[in-house]
Order: C-alpha cells, then structure tokens, then sequence
C-alpha cells in the first residue's frame, strides 16, 4: 500500500485499507473541482494516498500518533486516547496539506462547504 511510502506505517494492509478506501471516496467526491483545475490522474492517486496517511493520523491508530490525556479530579480519574496532532481539517496534518496541495486546493474548499441533510421518505 503507498500510504506506508508516505508514512512509514508498519502496520498491516487491513488496518491501512479502510483509510485507503475513505481517501478514495474523498478525492472522488472531489471531481468537479480537480477536473475544472486540471488535475491529472497520477497526482489524483498520489493524493489519495497522502489523505490515507492523514485520515490514520488523525485516528490515532498506532503508537507514533496517538498520546494518552490523563485527568483527575478528586477522587475520579479519566484516561482517553487523543490523536497527536492539532489544527483543523484537512489542513492539520502535513499529509492533508500535502493531498490538498496535489488536488489544486480542493481538499480545502470541500472542508469549508456547509453540510447537507438529505431526507427520503
């Protein structure tokens, strides 16, 4: 899987394969503005593979991005798993500036898109 050439992850291909196939669904949804930028299709590839590396980032799965947040009050006491990184969208990781950078700034412009609900009845 490229995304270990992006990050150096040593972990197995069926933990890396879902943020693989969630990159994919992200840069495909991303089509209408990496076709009017020109974007090729090698760096569409590329740039998946560098959103897989963010998207594990920001999981914290794995012991280089993921810390430990301990809190205590009194007599309680709360342990959780954080991702190691801070910033907002896509743009908190170096991957995500990365995939953004290869789409001509798209990732960037579909995270500032206001969301939609759809309802079916």
């Amino acid at each position: 899987v490229e995304v270990r050439g992006v990050n150096g992850s040593s972990l197995d291909d069926s933990v890396i394969q879902p943020f693989v196939d969630a990159a994919i669904c992200i840069v495909d949804g991303a089509s209408d503005c990496t076709t009017a930028k020109g974007v090729t299709q090698a760096c569409l590839d590329n740039a998946a593979a560098w959103l897989a590396a963010h998207l594990l980032a920001m999981s914290a799965i794995g012991v280089d991005t993921a810390t430990v947040k301990k809190e205590s009050f009194e007599n309680y006491s709360v342990e959780r798993v954080v991702g190691g990184f801070s910033g907002q969208g896509v743009l908190s990781t170096t991957y995500g500036q990365t995939a953004n950078t290869l789409l001509g700034g798209c990732l960037a412009e579909s995270d500032k898109a206001p969301a939609t609900v759809c309802f079916f009845g």
